[in-house]
């Protein structure tokens, strides 16, 4: 009696443990597959990071590419707007068929002047006491005197060269170095100044001595042309040599009439500086004299002194 209410006890207890076939089967399947992995927020902020740097690498490439097009442009310009190449200092490029072509339209500019004068400027290699070559008239002033003795002739032959040697600076050099093309021009009127009150062979030694030490330097310094140290000016520019008062006294005017053709040479009656050369007997056929072209005996101006009734 109690052994088979044992088993039938069992028998009730049995299929509440074994469940249903489908839910046997359920529970293996769900054992057997792995649940899909999950990315950490760590690792996807570096692949951002990663990301906005390969960006950025990108962008800055792009910058510099456009950097080197603009660059190439801005020289394609500057050597299209006739800026001058620096010539080579070899001795084969010297001979005067390798300056640049500025260098050439400006000794084209002025006839007297030479393309090697003219390089010698852009080049920083021209001498002061070379002034002279520079000087519209140089081969009828440099005859036989030396340069030094020609420029201390007249103010107004140092003044005429240095102006040419302002305008080439300037053709070749206006573009990059203004400021030196204004402070050439006000050293040049500090020595118009001084030649006024004082003698020119002080005021030429002081212009040369200037103009070295500029060169000594670079020519391109515009405070250097501008420096002019007052114990240095003192030094020069002293009582010792101020230019002696003009005389009040007026000219008398000599007859000539009679006289040698030394004395009379040089003026006529309208008191006019004569031209020497027109009153000999060669005659002058110079288109561009400046001297006065009349008789220097009688003033007459329809004949020169061998052909004047009074000699």
């Amino acid at each position: 009696m109690v052994s088979a209410t044992r088993v039938s006890a069992k028998a009730t207890e049995a299929p509440e443990s074994q469940g249903t076939p489908e839910q046997g089967v359920s529970s293996q399947v769900g054992d057997s597959i792995p649940n899909p992995p999950t990315t950490s927020p760590s690792i996807l902020t570096t692949l951002q990071n990663q990301l906005e740097v390969s960006k950025r690498e990108v962008r800055i490439a792009e910058i510099k590419n456009r950097i080197r097009q603009a660059e190439a442009q801005r020289l394609a310009f500057e050597q299209s707007a006739a800026l001058p190449i620096a010539p080579s200092t070899d001795a084969a490029n010297t001979s005067g068929e390798h300056f640049p072509s500025l260098v050439l339209e400006i000794s084209r500019e002025l006839d007297s002047v030479s393309a090697e004068d003219v390089n010698d400027i852009y080049t920083g290699k021209f001498e002061p006491w070379n002034l002279i070559r520079l000087h519209s008239m140089r081969y009828y002033l440099c005859d036989n005197g030396s340069t030094s003795d020609v420029l201390s002739r007249n103010p107004l032959i140092y003044i005429a060269s240095f102006v040419n040697y302002m305008y080439i600076y300037s053709r070749l050099f206006h573009k990059e170095h203004p400021d030196v093309c204004l402070a050439q021009n006000r050293f040049l009127a500090l020595i118009v100044e001084k030649a006024q009150y004082y003698t020119w062979e002080i005021c030429l030694q002081y212009a040369m001595r200037h103009h070295r030490h500029v060169r000594s330097g670079t020519i391109h310094d515009a405070a250097a042309w501008l420096d002019h140290p007052i114990e240095l000016t003192d030094r020069y520019f002293s009582h010792l040599h101020i230019l002696p008062p003009p005389s009040t006294r007026k000219r008398q005017r000599s007859d000539t009439a009679g006289t040698s053709a030394s004395d009379t040479a040089g003026t006529s009656a309208s008191d006019a500086a004569v031209c020497r050369k027109f009153n000999s007997q060669s005659g002058c056929t110079w288109r561009k004299c400046k001297w006065t072209h009349v008789c220097s005996i009688c003033g007459d101006t329809g004949h020169a002194r061998p052909a004047c009734a009074q000699a």
